[in-house]
């Protein structure tokens, strides 16, 4: 009997591949090969669907990352899936000054920021999560119209949907266009999630974190590194010391 937990698996799943089930239909579409990214973030019954996918002749090859995990816990691979490390040492997408801040959070073999230094990191304390939404979205406008960075090449990712929706009604009131992380546009600013910006970048990110966001390196990490020139980070106090 499938527990309800399986069920909302397999539900996610099928929104993110929804052509998976038709090789039931049609066995020619058994692959020889399935390369998944993000592989730290798959679920249990998702390697079993990924399986049943695979001709007899299968190969799966996974890429994945611990430091990047912030969908909770790492649940485990197929048992003869061989894991070979791969050891990056060179980071080649953050300024020298983010690359810094990001570490800080960042467990494993060191890795060397090889490019400029960069902008300083701005750090924006606001006085309660309460005050985000207006602060945020007060500093974007800042960033567009008097810093001139341009459009699309920004953006401002958020702990929750609930957040990035609030944020996107007050930006709609102005005259800056907005998008999201799946229909990116050279004119339009991404607001979105830290989790759905996850393997994306931008020139310029401002970040939002939460008082109940102390803690999760995993989730830090991720939202620190997105921004490949400058980087603002907005929260209270707390939250700014934690993650200075």
């Amino acid at each position: 009997m499938r527990t309800k937990a399986g069920k909302r698996a397999a539900r996610r799943f099928k929104s993110l591949f929804p052509c998976s089930g038709e090789r039931v239909e049609h066995p020619a579409l058994d692959a020889d090969e399935i390369v998944v990214d993000e592989g730290q973030d798959f679920q249990q019954l998702w390697w079993i669907i990924l399986e049943t996918a695979l001709s007899e002749e299968r190969r799966l090859r996974v890429f994945a990352d611990s430091n990047q995990q912030v969908y909770g816990e790492l649940e485990a691979p197929p048992a003869d899936l061989e894991l070979i490390p791969i050891r990056l040492n060179q980071n080649l997408r953050n300024t020298k000054n983010i690359h810094a801040v990001a570490a800080e959070h960042y467990s494993g073999f060191p890795i060397t920021a090889i490019g400029p230094e960069g902008t300083s990191v701005e750090w924006l304390e606001v006085e309660s999560d309460q005050h985000l939404p207006r602060v945020l979205v007060q500093k974007l406008k800042e960033l567009v119209n008097k810093q001139e960075w341009l459009p699309g090449g920004t953006a401002l990712l958020l702990p929750n949907s609930e957040l990035a929706e609030e944020c996107r009604i007050l930006i709609g009131r102005t005259d800056i266009d907005v998008t999201d992380a799946d229909e990116m546009s050279e004119d339009a600013v991404v607001i979105d999630t830290v989790r759905r910006f996850k393997g994306l970048e931008r020139p310029v990110v401002l970040i939002a974190f939460r008082s109940g966001d102390r803690g999760t390196s995993e989730y830090a990490y991720v939202g620190l590194s997105r921004a490949s020139s400058h980087l603002v980070v907005a929260g209270n106090m707390e939250v700014l010391s934690w993650l200075e």
